[in-house]
């Protein structure tokens, strides 16, 4: 049987073992680069040579993989169900196997798309156009007719490639004014005016006029509400677009989307009603308007959830008064009146009603926890912080069985290589449905790696929560001190914001750009590394660079604040202009009550969550008498200065 050049060239690419292949791993790593660039350039042929030298390392597949790929760019695909086959478990051969159902797609092979869709059903969700069309020329139309009705009311753009499906759902007898409605009601809200049109021709005269009130209700919300006329009876269009407006309008002025809503609720149902009041109510507490709390109090025990309850006792607790704190903390389920923040508001209620010895009860009970309320319980008895650490119970079977798991060994390869990203993917596909004791193991070993935030995540997973060697790992440290040293921060300070920001991932980038270990955008980072006299572009992902800039660029704000630390990490968070803002509203008197007032939930519990770790990492570092919560809190602020 004659056997076809190209799977020759498989069987010696794949099991070609020259006498000239690598025999040390640090061969092994410096052939693996020198290939990956060989790709880069285009030179097949010494990618190849490199290729058959690297042997067994445990990531040479990358190099089939990617040659594969560089084949069925050239028109080639003959090696890639090979490379699928091959290797299903390594992340980039899903990455290859999309590429080629892009690929088949573009060529027009339709059947060999709609095989491979059944064999990677994620495809479909990912491409729903190449879906629509493998079912529509395979001959599925109607699966296809199905699927782009689907798409049509989500708001999918109609292309050129997609008009014969288009025309056959039309003479299906689509689309019926339900799904134009729907459709409308997803262009909508991303502006798309010009394609929602078109649609309102055959809408009913009533639909018809509320998109056109919608749609001048986009800038001017409040001049919309005020003529709307006076409803009659529910109306489920009519209801959707009210309540959009409404929330609209309660972005800048709550008091009146409230008026509003009040005067057209006959225009909603009881469940609608109730969503309603309970998103108008919590936005004006947002504002920190003194009418929330009775727009809060007021709503029936079916629209209450504990965003309502805990933002109601909040603003009781920015009035001072505490008798309504106490009813208000009483009025909640046991399971939400337990959670430290709650138990901790109510012994300091307690406290001011003249109660002392209740207060102390509940404190203690706290103080025996590890956490910024357990903490502050503590310091309110004057007792030391109960910060139990112990090692976490590693199974070290279970260790040396990790170490053998392949895609674990690629992971180790790639981060020794500093290529962090695709170390993560393989981790992450390697530990799935992972035990608890696994965990544990996963987090020794990535420890040992010097891996931070995956030891970290690990922990928290095998929940080894008391392992705080691990979970607070003392990393960088000579970046940080040196840092501390310059920018006149405490070191625990700058761990605790890195280790919020972050958890020590010197690659992380936010969905904001932010970048690196403290998470700086780049024209942040440029700005303070311009007042150091830096004459080149910053690297974020540089730990040194990172830790300097970001530890500058803090010590600036807190400056700005009197060196309040809460008012200087809240800032480093949300912005100093937003935080400036909330000062107006409510002055900086004492802290823990004015922590307990930022609209933000992500910044409140930022703020609450580095005030601890700042404890813990005092602690870390042998500290006998650690800078306690309370006396950061209480630094003197002055609105002027926090300009």
């Amino acid at each position: 049987m004659r056997v076809p050049f190209w799977l020759l060239c498989i069987a010696l690419l794949w099991t070609g073992q020259p006498a000239s292949a690598a025999t040390t791993l640090e061969q092994q790593r410096l052939l693996f680069q020198q290939a990956r660039s060989a790709l880069a350039r285009h030179d097949m042929a010494r990618a190849q040579t490199l290729r058959r030298k690297l042997g067994g390392y445990p990531l040479a597949p990358y190099i089939d993989i990617r040659i594969a790929q560089h084949r069925m760019a050239a028109g080639d695909d003959t090696m890639v169900a090979e490379a699928i086959a091959r290797y299903p478990d390594i992340p980039e051969s899903r990455d290859l196997h999309l590429a080629w159902i892009k690929n088949l797609a573009k060529r027009g092979q339709w059947p060999a798309v709609a095989e491979q869709l059944t064999r990677l059903p994620a495809a479909a969700v990912r491409y729903p156009r190449i879906a629509m069309q493998a079912a529509f020329y395979s001959g599925n139309r109607a699966d296809a007719v199905a699927r782009f009705s689907r798409y049509w009311q989500r708001g999918g753009r109609i292309t050129h490639a997609l008009a014969p499906i288009a025309r056959a759902w039309r003479r299906a007898g689509n689309p019926t004014n339900q799904a134009r409605w729907q459709r409308i009601t997803r262009l909508m809200p991303q502006g798309k005016w010009r394609l929602v049109r078109p649609l309102l021709t055959h809408l009913r005269a009533t639909d018809r006029q509320l998109v056109a009130h919608w749609h001048r209700g986009q800038r001017h919300p409040d001049t919309v509400l005020a003529r709307w006329p006076l409803p009659s009876r529910p109306s489920a269009h009519e209801a959707q677009v009210l309540t959009r407006l409404l929330r609209r309008l309660s972005l800048r002025e709550p008091e009146s989307a409230w008026h509003y809503a009040t005067r057209l609720q006959l225009a909603f149902d009881h469940r609608q009603w109730l969503a309603l009041q309970r998103n108008l109510a919590l936005r004006a507490a947002r504002h920190q308007l003194p009418v929330a709390a009775t727009w809060l109090a007021q709503l029936p025990d079916a629209a209450q959830n504990d965003a309502t309850r805990g933002w109601r006792t909040r603003l009781l607790l920015q009035a001072r008064d505490w008798r309504g704190v106490l009813q208000a903390i009483s009025a909640m389920p046991d399971r939400q009146r337990r959670q430290p923040e709650w138990a901790y508001w109510q012994a300091r209620a307690l406290e001011q009603v003249g109660k002392p010895d209740a207060a102390k009860l509940l404190f203690a009970v706290l103080a025996q926890e590890r956490g910024y309320f357990s903490f502050l319980s503590a310091e309110r008895l004057h007792i030391p912080y109960q910060i139990a650490s112990r090692p976490a119970d590693v199974d070290h079977k279970l260790l040396k069985n990790l170490q053998r798991i392949p895609g674990i060994v690629r992971a180790h390869e790639w981060l020794v290589l500093g290529l962090q990203s695709k170390a993560r993917r393989e981790w992450f596909r390697a530990l799935q449905e992972m035990t608890p004791a696994k965990w544990r193991a996963a987090a020794a070993l990535a420890s040992g790696w010097g891996w931070y935030d995956r030891a970290i995540l690990a922990a928290l997973r095998g929940r080894a929560i008391d392992a705080l060697e691990q979970r607070f790992p003392l990393a960088y440290s000579r970046h940080v001190r040196r840092a501390a040293k310059s920018s006149g921060l405490a070191p625990s300070l700058i761990w605790s914001i890195i280790r919020q920001e972050s958890a020590f991932n010197a690659q992380a980038i936010s969905p904001a750009g932010a970048k690196g270990l403290m998470q700086l955008r780049p024209r942040t980072a440029a700005m303070v590394a311009k007042r150091h006299h830096a004459r080149h572009t910053p690297n974020l992902f540089d730990a040194a660079t990172n830790i300097r800039l970001g530890s500058h660029y803090l010590a600036s704000i807190k400056r700005r604040f009197d060196g309040s630390v809460p008012l200087a990490t809240a800032a480093y968070n949300a912005g100093p202009a937003r935080v400036n803002r909330w000062l107006k509203r409510q002055p900086y008197r004492e802290g823990d009550l004015w922590i307990a007032s930022i609209p933000f939930r992500e910044t409140r519990n930022y703020v609450q969550h580095v005030l601890a770790y700042s404890i813990l990492y005092d602690w870390r570092q042998g500290k006998r008498h650690p800078l306690s919560i309370s006396r950061q809190l209480s630094t003197p602020i002055h609105l002027a200065s926090a300009r």
